[in-house]
């Protein structure tokens, strides 16, 4: 079966600069040791030169947490970017360097 999602394009100035490092961080490896906090083990991303890609779904291997309640580790600004890409259905977002912003907060880097 054929599936076919859609994506929400924002800016990389609606993501603070230490999200955006954690999740350019991220790696392969999940289960090596980091500065940033457990949440990131409950998000998708995908890197590409010029952002980030980022599964608006969580993973949720045990299923004893709801999707909003592993979304509250998040850090605030990714929170209300999935929130705006959930709100349109959206399954991705493309966090584009290039992108302009939105009515959602901006972090000048």
């Amino acid at each position: 079966m054929t599936r076919i999602s859609s994506h929400i394009v924002l800016s990389t100035e609606h993501l603070d600069p230490k999200t955006s490092e954690a999740l350019e961080s991220k790696g392969p490896d999940s289960d090596a040791g980091h500065s940033f906090g457990d949440w990131r083990d409950d998000i998708v991303v995908c890197e590409v030169a010029w952002g980030h890609w980022v599964k608006v779904t969580t993973p949720n291997p045990d299923g004893k947490q709801s999707i909003e309640e592993r979304m509250a580790a998040f850090p605030a600004d990714l929170q209300d970017c999935l929130r705006r890409a959930q709100s349109f259905g959206a399954s991705w977002i493309l966090f584009d360097r290039d992108e302009p912003t939105i009515d959602l907060t901006q972090h000048h880097w």
